[in-house]
């Protein structure tokens, strides 16, 4: 009997304890997305600042360690004293601070008017060369332990940024001018002077020189403190300036909204463009050293030690932080979609490279893999593109898709249509379902429901559309049975604000109040899975394969039951601790890919379905042939494959000299998954050990892999 317990709990676990190996693998990247900051610590280590994190440098940015902190809130803002002591401002969060890069902090949360009893939102923070700390408009001369609040003149303004002169004059840049305090912010005095715009976004201070940047109206200097002001444009070709600096050799760098950079090597009185990224591509921070350059963007860090001649990314550990897609091309390749753009690997997770091309937007919504195998994205009000080559290149695919269209969910249909909702919840007369029989080319917009609360598109085994209004109530779901022509309208009352609808085969899946409900019957009725021991809401994430297993990620562990809930397996085992896992994609050849807020991608070490039967009633999204198993063989071998479009079939086996030796199927099959099994012996006559090629051929599809029968 105790043999027979070990037994049934091993096999329960197999999957996570097979041969010592982790569930889990995290891959390596991809790296990017917003840094807020970044300064130089006087032990020569850099210091970076993004929303999850202080991260440090000892390598001049060749990779980034975390630093941990005492507080989950938002960092907003970064500065370093003279010695060494980083300040960090943080929302709702008040002022952070460390002199030994994380190991320890200290904090402040602020409690003063106008912020009494709460933790303060500091959106700037500044240290003097006398070490006093600027915070919003509250000024602390003990290093941040008390902060005395300030006004300009019985005004109320949050500075934007602040500059100090070698006399201890404090400089600040306002939405209402620039002001100026000789007097520790005890007084302030308006120095807008002839300025054409009261909109401040930075200023910087040079010896007698003061430097403005008006967002829109360009580079503005002074050099009697603000009576007069003279535009310093020259060679700038682009006003909307976000962040200005000057380095150690008075160079100065002003970077603008829009993702360019230039450089004056002569106080300004001329400025020659040194880098230009995408035009959603931010400018937050600029630091150089002489020759070498870092910008610290939205899209990441670039590094440049030729002075801006070309450029590199810097950003190693420092994660994409949310996703929004992934697909996989193909067999070990990986593509991902994010606010930060779409990245691209080769090599199962390793390696990664930015696959944007001439894009006219980094926030894609959405990959997906088309029956031919091309891939297309949904850009944040551009409409669809479309790859051949991985990402190398684009092309628009919006012929008959509206200009503005933000395209949210697509999905294949059995039949080969191609399905794409643009929806915006914001936005009335925004919800409208287009199709496409031909790979994504062209496109008609069949229905527009008279809701814009549809915000979910998904297809079943046989080819039925649904359309559902989650986070919302009363929740409705719109079904169709003829390729969007005609709609059914099901309102379902039971379920408050539910979210993570899915679809495996014809069976239909989501949340509500921390219960998993399942409907066979196209959404009329439904039953409750049992869950794994918790209660109430909490469940981040919830995948269903193809074979109707159940994948629930909730606070910070992955459940998995593979009887409809009677059973839960726990498969933590690789996942980093604090991991939260967000989202679930299965990839075609049934690995399970979880996406996390700020810790990146991990993948199942196995595939999750590896004794799968042929089921013609699989969604299939694209021409799979897969290796015989097992190979070498003697005398019997089985093969998978995948049709995505129903069709005749040929799979035909042929030896060394490319003679037909035997034909395994030769027929029409409806699209799904399929295995067939090859017999040497009883293929007509024994064949001889060596190698054998098998060939799929479907459509304009073929494809063929290698076997070795041994005697």
């Amino acid at each position: 009997m105790k043999i027979l317990i070990f037994i049934i709990t091993l096999s329960l676990f197999s999957v996570s304890l097979s041969n010592g190996q982790n569930y889990w693998r995290h891959l390596s990247g991809p790296y990017g997305g917003t840094v807020l900051e970044m300064k130089k610590l006087p032990n020569g280590n850099l210091a970076a600042l993004r929303n999850d994190g202080l991260y440090i440098s000892t390598d001049n940015g060749e990779e980034w360690i975390r630093s941990e902190q005492g507080s989950v809130n938002s960092n907003l803002c970064m500065d370093v004293s003279n010695s060494g002591t980083v300040y960090l401002g943080k929302s709702t969060g008040g002022l952070w601070w460390t002199a030994n890069s994380g190991q320890s902090w200290n904090f402040n949360p602020i409690s003063i008017a106008p912020h009494s009893g709460l933790w303060a939102t500091v959106i700037i923070v500044r240290v003097s060369p006398q070490g006093l700390i600027l915070i919003n408009n509250h000024i602390s001369f003990n290093g941040g332990n008390n902060f005395n609040a300030f006004t300009y003149n019985g005004t109320s303004l949050l500075s934007r940024d602040y500059a100090f002169n070698s006399s201890g004059n404090i400089f600040s840049a306002t939405q209402n001018g620039i002001f100026f305090s000789t007097d520790n912010a005890s007084s302030w005095t308006n120095i807008n002077g002839n300025l054409p715009s009261l909109n401040v976004s930075g200023v910087l201070t040079d010896g007698g020189n003061l430097i403005a940047a008006l967002p829109g109206s360009g580079i503005f200097k002074t050099t009697n403190n603000g009576l007069s002001w003279t535009e310093i444009n020259n060679g700038v070709t682009d006003l909307n300036f976000s962040k200005l600096y000057k380095d150690v050799q008075n160079n100065y760098f002003a970077g603008t909204s829009e993702g360019r950079i230039f450089k004056s090597t002569d106080q300004g009185n001329s400025w020659t463009q040194i880098f230009e990224s995408h035009s959603e591509n931010r400018i937050n921070s600029i630091y150089s050293g002489g020759s070498s350059v870092f910008l610290i963007s939205s899209l990441g860090i670039y590094f440049s030690d030729n002075n801006g001649i070309s450029w590199s990314e810097k950003n190693k550990n420092l994660t994409v932080p949310v996703f929004n897609s992934l697909t996989s091309p193909d067999v070990n390749s990986i593509m991902t979609a994010s606010g930060t753009g779409i990245h691209y690997s080769s090599d199962n997770g390793l390696s990664w490279v930015r696959r944007n091309g001439d894009l006219p937007s980094v926030f894609s919504n959405i990959l997906h893999r088309c029956h031919n195998g091309e891939i297309i994205t949904g850009l944040r009000n551009h409409g669809i593109f479309r790859t051949a080559d991985n990402g190398l290149t684009w092309n628009l695919s919006n012929n008959g898709i509206e200009s503005g269209s933000n395209i949210n969910s697509i999905s294949n249909s059995p039949g080969g249509n191609i399905f794409a909702l643009s929806a915006h919840p914001n936005f009335s007369d925004s919800v409208k379902l287009y199709r496409s029989s031909d790979n994504g080319n062209n496109w008609i917009k069949i229905f527009q429901p008279e809701s814009n609360f549809f915000n979910l598109l998904k297809t079943d085994a046989d080819g039925k559309i649904y359309l559902a209004s989650l986070r919302s109530f009363p929740t409705r779901l719109l079904v169709s049975t003829d390729y969007g022509n005609s709609w059914t309208e099901r309102t379902l009352e039971q379920f408050f604000f539910p979210d993570n609808f899915k679809v495996s085969g014809n069976d239909l899946y989501l949340i509500s109040d921390g219960q998993i409900h399942k409907s066979s019957d196209a959404g009329i009725t439904w039953s409750i899975i049992q869950d794994g021991g918790w209660s109430g809401s909490g469940i981040s994430a919830m995948e269903v394969n193809r074979q109707g297993d159940i994948f629930v990620s909730l606070n910070g562990s992955i459940y998995e039951t593979t009887d409809n809930g009677n059973t839960w397996n726990i498969h933590n085992t690789g996942l980093t601790p604090g991991a939260l896992i967000n989202s679930f994609i299965f990839d075609n050849a049934d690995y399970l890919y979880g996406l996390t807020y700020n810790n990146g991608i991990f993948k199942s070490a196995d595939p999750i379905i590896t004794n799968a039967p042929s089921n013609s009633s699989i969604i299939a999204d694209r021409y799979m042939l897969s290796q015989n198993f097992p190979n070498p063989f003697n005398p019997v071998t089985k093969i998978k494959y995948t049709i995505p479009v129903s069709g005749n079939v040929k799979m035909k086996i042929y030896n060394s000299l490319g003679r037909e030796v035997a034909t395994l199927v030769n027929q029409f099959q409806t699209s799904g998954e399929y295995e067939t099994e090859f017999n040497s012996v009883t293929a007509g006559t024994e064949l001889a050990g060596g190698v054998y090629f098998y060939t799929l051929e479907s459509g304009n599809f073929r494809q063929s892999r290698t076997m070795i029968l041994i005697k």
